[in-house]
């Protein structure tokens, strides 16, 4: 509701409206308080899974999976759809739910002394690599004269990978080293910038006499750079 002050002459927002918006970013804001929640959210954008998948890749029983993703759904961040006795939850807003994910982790890093430090530790990069170096990475991938990593799961490198990448899950690392013939540059990838298994990786690799590089993106902020096609809602959004 608007009002006229009467000594300024001012059109002016009624208070009730003001709190009444606040109170609804507030909803959103709190869904996203939580680090079991945030951890969900990425394994999320990463691509549809059910509340099982979701409770083993987060550590946490599917009771206290089920309760995070209520909390999720009713701030509208989650979408879900019934399959059999499965439930399965995506993203909502993929595009602005990994923009939010990502600001929150930057500013934690520029914020936190922890945070930089646990990154820092991690030997996970400093600064975001530029989207023109990443394009010329892709590029190399795809002609064949650089090997690109893609450390994620099978189901999740199936839902979507970036040009020219080849999957060699996390786990199986170690006996890929064992069997690959030294060739090209290697460069990896995880699930986004703050990837444990891509800084683990990218050691591992170099402690093995390779030269490999982290390129500190995963598939979502590819999407959202245009380095590759965006799916789902995101193509909607788009083209609209």
């Amino acid at each position: 509701m608007k009002r006229m002050d009467s000594a300024t002459g001012v059109t002016a927002m009624e208070p009730d409206f003001q709190q009444r918006v606040c109170a609804c970013l507030a909803r959103v804001g709190k869904a996203f308080a939580n680090g079991h929640r945030l951890s969900l959210l990425r394994h999320l954008s990463q691509g549809e899974r059910s509340v099982e998948n979701l409770a083993r890749l987060a550590c946490l029983t599917v009771a206290n999976t089920s309760q995070h993703l209520q909390h999720l759904r009713n701030a509208g961040l989650v979408e879900s759809r019934k399959a059999g006795q499965n439930v399965f939850y995506r993203l909502s807003e993929a595009a602005h739910i990994v923009q939010m994910l990502d600001l929150i982790e930057s500013l934690a890093v520029a914020r936190l002394h922890e945070a930089h430090r646990l990154m820092d530790d991690l030997g996970l990069p400093a600064a975001a690599r530029e989207p023109e170096q990443i394009r010329r990475v892709l590029d190399q991938a795809v002609g064949g004269r650089l090997l690109l990593l893609d450390l994620r799961l099978p189901e999740e490198y199936a839902a979507g990978a970036l040009p020219g990448a080849v999957n060699v899950p996390f786990a199986t690392l170690a006996e890929w080293v064992a069997q690959h013939t030294p060739g090209p540059v290697l460069w990896l990838y995880g699930r986004g910038p703050c990837c444990e298994e891509a800084a683990l990786a990218e050691r591992r690799l170099r402690a093995a006499g390779l030269e490999a590089y982290n390129l500190g993106i995963g598939v979502p902020q590819a999407r959202l750079q245009g380095l590759m096609p965006a799916v789902g809602a995101e193509a909607d959004s788009a083209a609209a």
